[in-house]
Order: C-alpha cells, then structure tokens, then sequence
C-alpha cells in the first residue's frame, strides 16, 4: 500500500514538474533568441557604418568587435 501512494504522488508531481521545465525551457529560448538578434559582429581588420531609420547613414563608425544594436530601428 505504501509503495503505491508513493508512486502515485511520484507521478502526479513530476508531470507538473515537466511542465514548469517545459514553460521555463520555452522562455529561455525565447529571451536567448531576442539576445541573439541585438548582437552583431565586426570582423579584425574591419569597421561598419550604421543604417538608421529615423537618422539615415550615422556618422559614427563602429570599430571590430561584438556590439548591441535594436533590431528594429538600426
């Protein structure tokens, strides 16, 4: 009798638990993808002019390395 409540505790439980991993899982992926997309890299030896929309062509140059940009206004 023991063995089969704790089996049937054991697998109620894990169920909720797999579905607070799956909607942690789910919105990890979701911040990781919007992270990914803000970043972009300069190549050594390399530097890049920024395209805004409201601006146009800044004058600013960006030297090599990763930087942060928002995907929708640069």
């Amino acid at each position: 009798m023991v063995s089969f409540c704790f089996w049937n505790y054991l697998l109620t439980n894990s169920s909720r638990l797999f579905n607070n991993i799956g909607r942690i899982g789910i919105g990890l992926a979701i911040v990781g993808g919007v992270i990914n997309s803000m970043l972009y890299n300069v190549d050594g030896g390399h530097r890049a002019a920024i395209f805004d929309r409201f601006q146009g062509v800044k004058l600013d140059v960006t030297e090599e390395g990763t930087h942060f940009m928002i995907s929708w206004l640069h």
